[in-house]
C-alpha cells in the first residue's frame, strides 16, 4: 500500500508542478487565456484516452504491470518537459504525460482488490489524501523551484525533480508492491476474453453507475475550470506571481489531503458515503462561488479552503459508491470509466474557463463551476437511491 500511494502521489505531481508555471509560459510566448486553458486540458485529454485502456489491461495481466509500465512512461514524459523549448514541445510532454496518468484506474483497481466494504472508504480516503498531496505539492514545489518573477523563471529544473521521483516510485513498484489481482479473477484479452471496452459502455443500462460517475464528471470539471483559470485571475486580479499561485494551490490541496486522510473514515463509518459525497458537492459549490465575488485575499483563502475540503470530502466518498457497485471482474474496468469521466471533466473545465473568462467576466467561470454543483447532487440521491441498504451504506 504505501508503494501504490507513492506512484498516485507522483501521478499528480506531475500534473500538479505545472499548474502554477504553465499560464505564465504560454502568456510569455503571446498565447491568450482561451489557448492556454486549451493547452493545460491537454494532459486530461491524453488521461481519457488511455484510462479504459489501462484499466482493461490490468484486469487481464494484473495491476502491477501496468503500473510499472506507466511509470516508466512518465519519467519519459518528464524529461521531455525539461528539455521542452517551444509550446509545441510542452503540448507533447504534457500529452505523453496524461496517456500514462491513466493508470490511476489501476491504481483504484488495486486498492479494491485488498479492501473489503468495510474498510474500502478509508483505503480509498487514503488514495485519494496521495492524490490530493500529489497535487498539493506539486504547484507549491514547481512555485518555489520557479521563484516568483514571470520573466526569469525555468521549466527544467521542476520537470528534473519530477522525473527523478517517478524513477523511484518505478523502483519502489518493482521491488516492494506485490500483484493484487489472482490468476484466477483475471479477464483475458481475446480468445473468450474481453476487449477493451469503450469507457462508458454499460454505463446506459445501470442508473446507480452512470449517475455517479455523471456526478463525478459535473464535479471535476467545476474544480478543473477554476484549477485552470485561477493562475490567469489571480494575476489579473491580485498581481500573483508563479510562487505565490503555487502557495494557493498548496493550500487548498492540504485540506482535501487532510480530509481524505484522517476524517473520511470516523465520517463515513457515522454518516456513510452518500452523506459525506452530497456535503462535499455543497462546500465545493459554496467555495467556488465565493471565489468567483472574490474582492480581497481573505475572501481567496476562505474560498480555497471550502473548495479543498469539499472536494477532499466528495472523491473518496463517490468512489467508494462506485466501486461497492462493480463486481470483482470489472472493478478495473469500471474504475477506469470512473476515471476517464474525471478526464472529461478535467478536458471541459479548462476549455471552458478561458472562454468564459474572456466573454463573460473574471468570475464567471467559479460561478459555473458553484451551478454544476446542483445537478450533481441530484444524480448522487438518484444513484443511491436503489438497493442503498444491499451495501450497507446508512441512509
Amino acid at each position: 500500500m504505501p508503494v501504490l500511494l507513492l506512484i498516485v502521489f507522483i501521478d499528480l505531481l506531475g500534473f500538479g508542478l505545472i499548474v502554477p508555471l504553465f499560464p505564465f509560459y504560454g502568456e510569455r510566448l503571446g498565447a491568450s487565456p482561451v489557448l492556454i486553458t486549451w493547452a493545460i486540458a491537454i494532459y486530461s485529454l491524453a488521461q481519457l484516452i488511455s484510462t479504459p485502456f489501462w484499466g482493461r489491461l490490468s484486469d487481464a495481466y494484473g495491476r502491477r504491470p501496468i503500473l510499472m509500465i506507466s511509470m516508466l512512461g512518465a519519467v519519459m514524459g518528464y524529461v521531455l518537459l525539461a528539455t521542452a523549448d517551444s509550446l509545441w514541445m510542452l503540448f507533447f510532454a504534457r500529452a505523453l504525460g496524461g496517456l500514462m496518468a491513466g493508470n490511476l484506474s489501476a491504481a483504484f483497481a488495486y486498492v479494491t482488490d485488498i479492501s473489503d466494504e468495510q474498510n474500502r472508504a478509508r483505503s480509498l480516503g487514503l488514495i485519494g489524501a496521495a492524490f490530493g498531496l500529489g497535487f498539493t505539492v506539486g504547484p507549491a514545489l514547481g512555485g518555489l523551484l520557479a521563484g516568483n518573477d514571470p520573466e526569469s523563471w525555468r521549466i527544467m529544473l521542476p520537470a528534473i525533480v519530477a522525473a527523478v521521483l517517478s524513477l523511484v516510485a518505478f523502483l519502489g513498484a518493482w521491488w516492494f508492491l506485490e500483484e493484487s489481482l489472482p490468476q484466477a479473477q483475471r479477464k483475458p484479452l481475446g480468445r473468450g476474453g474481453a476487449g477493451i471496452p469503450m469507457p462508458f459502455r454499460g454505463m446506459l443500462t445501470r442508473i446507480d453507475l452512470g449517475s455517479l460517475v455523471t456526478a463525478g464528471l459535473l464535479m471535476s470539471a467545476a474544480t478543473a475550470m477554476m484549477q485552470a483559470i485561477f493562475p490567469i485571475w489571480a494575476s489579473h486580479e491580485f498581481d500573483y506571481g508563479p510562487q505565490t499561485v503555487g502557495m494557493a494551490f498548496f493550500v487548498l490541496g492540504i485540506l482535501a489531503v487532510i480530509c481524505q486522510a484522517t476524517l473520511i473514515g470516523p465520517l463515513d463509518r457515522r454518516f456513510g458515503a452518500r452523506r459525506i459525497a452530497l456535503f462535499g458537492v455543497l462546500a465545493c459549490s459554496a467555495g467556488l462561488l465565493v471565489l468567483g465575488m472574490a474582492t480581497g485575499h481573505m475572501a481567496v483563502l476562505v474560498a480555497l479552503l471550502l473548495i479543498g475540503a469539499g472536494f477532499g470530502l466528495f472523491t473518496p466518498s463517490v468512489t467508494t459508491l462506485v466501486s461497492l457497485r462493480a463486481g470483482e471482474g470489472e472493478r478495473g474496468t469500471v474504475m477506469g470509466a470512473y476515471q476517464a469521466a474525471g478526464s472529461i471533466g478535467r478536458i471541459v473545465g479548462p476549455a471552458m474557463s478561458g472562454v468564459l473568462f474572456t466573454q463573460l467576466g473574471s468570475g464567471a467561470p467559479f460561478v459555473l463551476g458553484a451551478l454544476l454543483g446542483l445537478p450533481a447532487l441530484w444524480l448522487i440521491i438518484q444513484g443511491t437511491r436503489a438497493n442503498l441498504a444491499d451495501i450497507g451504506q446508512p441512509v
